[in-house]
Formats: structure tokens, C-alpha cells, sequence
């Protein structure tokens, strides 16, 4: 399956970010599930056509990023389709929303109570797109 939209992209970077320390805990599901439904509601993400925005739509969006994570080759496929979901959502979003969604995934990877320095590194890089 492949990446079709933003809210696919948005999803990878989440589902992403929360497997970046190696561990996806049940809490960081739940917040990734909550951050991405907020952003598509906001933005109208539509993703089935079929005029709203529900949970059938996040639904959608998290199958596509879930299989497009699963079925890379590699870490390093995995880290290309994050970078590149970085650049395609931060076209989307003015600079504003992308440093909002900076911070709630600061917010993901504090959702299992620490933050590795692994994941501030990350951070760091999507601070650093979301800034340029």
C-alpha cells in the first residue's frame, strides 16, 4: 500500500515517531490515533469522499501509514518515506500549524512518561524541517 495523502503522511510521521525508541506503547497508539484524527478534523482530511471526516477516515489514513511502515525494506526506507512525509506536510502547512504539529509529537513521545535521547534527536530534526 502506498501513501496517497497528507493525512497518510501525517500518520506515518506519528506511527513513525512512536516506534523511533524501539517500543510502542499503548499510550503512544492512543495519542498518535488522537493527534492525527484533531489535525485531519481540522484540515476537513477527508479520505473515503465522502463529505466528512470520521473515523472511517482515520482509519484509512492509519492502514496506508501502518503497511507503508511495516512493509519497508529496511530502517533506512523506513527513515526516507519519515523525511519525505516531513517535506510533503510541512508544503501543506503553514509554519504556524507545522510548529503545532511539532508539538504534539513531542507530546506522542512523552506519551509512555520519557522522552530518549534518540527521540529528542528526532525532534530535533522535525523542529529543524518544521523551521526552515
Amino acid at each position: 500500500m502506498e501513501l496517497k495523502t497528507v493525512a497518510d503522511c501525517v500518520a506515518y510521521i506519528l506511527i513513525y515517531a512512536a516506534g523511533y525508541d524501539n517500543h510502542i506503547a499503548d499510550e503512544e497508539v492512543s495519542s498518535a490515533r488522537g493527534i492525527l484524527y484533531t489535525l485531519m478534523d481540522h484540515f476537513g482530511m477527508d479520505q473515503d469522499g465522502d463529505g466528512d471526516v470520521d473515523v472511517e477516515d482515520l482509519n484509512i489514513a492509519f492502514t496506508r501509514a501502518s503497511e507503508t511502515y511495516s512493509n519497508a525494506d529496511d530502517g533506512d526506507a523506513q527513515a526516507k518515506y519519515f523525511l519525505n512525509c516531513c517535506l510533503l506536510v510541512k508544503e501543506k502547512l503553514n509554519e504556524g500549524d507545522m510548529k503545532i504539529f511539532a508539538g504534539k509529537l513531542r507530546e506522542l513521545m512523552e506519551a509512555d512518561g520519557t522522552v530518549a535521547a534518540s527521540e529528542e534527536r528526532l525532534l530535533d530534526v522535525v523542529n529543524d524541517i518544521a523551521n526552515a
